[in-house]
């Protein structure tokens, strides 16, 4: 595998010392009849689809991840990329909170969606209190809120709350269903 194959996908050796793609991989996709129709980066963004699939955290250096995905050439893919790295929910807090930085820092308009993640991971990590619930209503994103009245500890006055102040008719809705749960 030379550096040519892989700069016609879009790609550096730092992809293949990474793991996000190995060499049978390139290959297949150089040999693919229809690789001058297919742009690289759909290519390049279904790798690391693929290897979010079966990523151990534990052994990846996030912050290289970061350089390689900041330096692609296509800003959108990169975005895209960062944005199913921290949803993936397989990274530790402290490598999802290095790659928000990173992220915030390259994409300031992505602060919403990385709150967002940061709530929805708190929530899986079954801590709900006061100041996380007030965060999620404050935030007023409709799965986030639903996500908190599928909660295993939420209380009978946040789903009270939630029915009357939820985020939409959807989120007030849902959040009744569940008081109605709880009555019988």
């Amino acid at each position: 595998m030379n550096e040519l194959h892989l700069k016609k996908l879009g790609l550096t050796p730092k992809w293949l010392e990474l793991g996000i793609i190995d060499s049978q991989l390139v290959e297949q996709e150089l040999n693919q009849e229809d690789q001058d129709t297919e742009p690289t980066e759909h290519f390049r963004f279904g790798a690391i689809h693929n290897w979010l699939q079966n990523l151990d955290a534990c052994h990846i250096d996030m912050a290289e991840v970061c350089e390689l995905l900041s330096n692609d050439p296509d800003r959108h893919l990169a975005k895209g990329a960062f944005k199913e790295i921290m949803a993936c929910g397989k990274l530790t807090n402290h490598q999802f909170e290095d790659v928000a930085a990173f992220v915030s820092n390259k994409y300031p308009h992505i602060e919403v969606y990385i709150e967002q993640i940061r709530l929805q991971r708190q929530l899986q990590n079954n801590c709900l209190d006061d100041l996380l619930f007030a965060r999620c209503i404050e935030k007023g994103e409709r799965d986030i809120q639903i996500a908190l009245i599928n909660h295993p500890k939420i209380s009978k006055p946040q789903l009270i709350a939630l029915s009357e102040n939820g985020y939409s008719k959807k989120v007030r809705n849902l959040a009744r269903q569940a008081l109605k749960k709880r009555n019988t």
